[in-house]
């Protein structure tokens, strides 16, 4: 069995679609807070001064995915069609 966690956090502004992730991250470190206690609180961005309001937190966790090769991507498999082709 495998287990593969992968997490992606982005966030952009609002105004000028500038990444904000690494002022979230500064804040996020120097606080040692969870990302989740950001809501209602205001960013604002390096790049244009604009002031973002957090207005929520939002973690996905997909149930399925697709695999492909970087060869031929048209030729993806689902997880449960990859999990049948490892365990053969």
């Amino acid at each position: 069995m495998i287990i593969r966690s992968t997490r992606i956090q982005e966030c952009w502004c609002s105004n000028c679609a500038a990444g904000q992730m690494e002022k979230i991250y500064d804040i996020i470190f120097s606080e040692k807070i969870h990302e989740s206690l950001l809501v209602g609180r205001k960013i604002t961005c390096d790049a244009c001064g604009f002031e973002n309001v957090v207005e929520d937190f939002i973690d996905i966790i997909p149930l399925s995915f697709l695999v492909s090769s970087r060869k031929d991507a048209s030729k993806h498999k689902s997880n449960e069609e990859l999990s049948n082709w490892l365990n053969k």
